[in-house]
């Protein structure tokens, strides 16, 4: 409205009178300050979200490193509780299935692990030696006789050959030596 009275005015004042000519100008020039103006304050704006959504990503990145870095590092301490039991160490040191009882505490040893623990579903101990297997559901077989064989001499065939035990542990979809 006060844009139309304006030009009003202006109509009154000869088309190509020196007053006509000034208002004409100031009025480009202030549009086209208004909108360089609204331009530049838009981008500062956007980039501004922009960075602060990065640093939120940045965080939220960060802390997701941290979180795994501590699953890691307490698998890494129940795996190494494993492999220190004293029970996993006799039965790497002298395999064989006629130990009954050690065999059976291996086994209810290793069934504790995935029930008490949220990381791992499932957990073997296979000793080279003599191809035994201890699972965490309870089985202690020989490896040919062991019904998940394949996946074993798969895990194991990458593992360093010159250990007599190696602890395996399965954390959702992916297999740890």
């Amino acid at each position: 409205s006060n844009i139309l009275e304006t030009l009003k005015i202006a109509l009154h004042f000869k088309r190509y009178s020196l007053f006509f000519r000034f208002y004409i100008l100031i009025l480009v020039i202030v549009i086209v300050l208004i909108v360089t103006f609204s331009v530049y304050i838009s981008n500062l704006l956007s980039q501004d979200a922009m960075e602060q959504t990065e640093q939120i990503h940045e965080q939220v990145l960060a802390q997701t490193a941290r979180e795994i870095d501590r699953a890691l590092h307490f698998l890494e301490q129940i795996l190494a509780v494993t492999a220190n039991s004293q029970d996993i160490v006799d039965a790497a040191i002298r395999p064989g299935l006629m130990y009954t009882d050690r065999n059976q505490a291996v086994a209810a040893y290793l069934r504790d692990i995935p029930e008490s623990n949220i990381f791992i579903d499932a957990i073997w101990l296979y000793e080279e030696t003599t191809e035994m297997v201890f699972a965490s559901d309870g089985t202690v077989s020989s490896l040919d006789r062991y019904s998940g064989a394949q996946m074993l001499d798969a895990v194991c065939g990458r593992a360093d050959r010159g250990e007599d035990a190696v602890v395996i542990a399965e954390t959702g979809r992916s297999r740890t030596v």
